[in-house]
């Protein structure tokens, strides 16, 4: 009587496939604040009804170096990014180091389709402080009040809202009132460091739809068909 051992060893091909699947290294990267590109806005806001302040939104720039490895994306001299929570401030006076994430990692899919349509619709519409502004402050409203549905984004009310009455303002809400009607067609990235203002990374984005299944590297797909190629070899032992 031949002992049926297929199975088993099966089952120790496949722990050794989710052995080796690995969560991986995260990226990180030095960066020290530059300054405001083409300047900024004053903008009178507030979050989960406390009192107003007036914070300056625009698009920061950044000097960076000491990637830990390479990018899934190809960045400019410098790097550009929004802030993602207005209610944490950003160091200016040192360099810190950050993590780089895809955003639907730190915001989940839903909200990073979202963001990514704000930047897929508009992003041409930024470079100067008016535009730079109100991409800075859709943004933080769909972070803030984010509606699966994508509708309702108001920037006078909800969670976080300006009582300002600037021209960024009328083209930002502009902008949320039509995120339904966009196509996500890029994978965005984040920066996060806990100790300083997480940023949505807007230059060198590339263009991908989000949705878009991730290849497997040619190594990696080798590796699964030489385990197939084992599994099938041991099966045909046993017959």
């Amino acid at each position: 009587m031949i002992k049926n051992t297929f199975l088993p060893m099966m089952s120790g091909i496949v722990l050794l496939v989710m052995s080796v699947a690995v969560k991986a290294t995260p990226i990180t990267i030095d960066v020290r604040y530059q300054n405001m590109v083409n300047g900024s806005e004053t903008i009178s806001a507030s979050l989960n009804d406390t009192s107003s302040r007036s914070v300056l939104a625009g698009m920061i720039r950044f000097s960076y170096d000491n990637l830990s490895s390479p990018l899934p994306f190809e960045l400019d001299d410098d790097l550009t990014t929004f802030c993602i929570e207005f209610s944490q401030l950003i160091k200016t006076n040192q360099t810190l180091t950050y993590q780089i994430q895809s955003a639907d990692e730190l915001f989940g899919a839903a909200k990073a389709d979202a963001i990514t349509r704000l930047y897929s619709g508009f992003r041409d519409q930024t470079g100067t402080s008016i535009g730079n502004a109100a991409f800075q402050l859709a943004l933080w409203e769909i972070v803030h009040d984010f509606q699966s549905d994508l509708s309702g984004f108001l920037l006078e009310r909800g969670s976080f809202k300006t009582t300002s009455s600037n021209q960024s303002v009328t083209l930002a809400q502009s902008w949320l009132d039509q995120l339904a009607n966009i196509k996500s067609q890029h994978t965005m990235h984040v920066m996060t460091n806990s100790q300083s203002q997480n940023q949505l990374i807007f230059s060198g984005q590339p263009q991908t739809s989000f949705n878009d299944p991730v290849p497997v590297s040619a190594p990696a797909t080798l590796g699964i068909f030489g385990l197939g190629l084992l599994a099938l070899g041991l099966r045909r032992r046993q017959a």
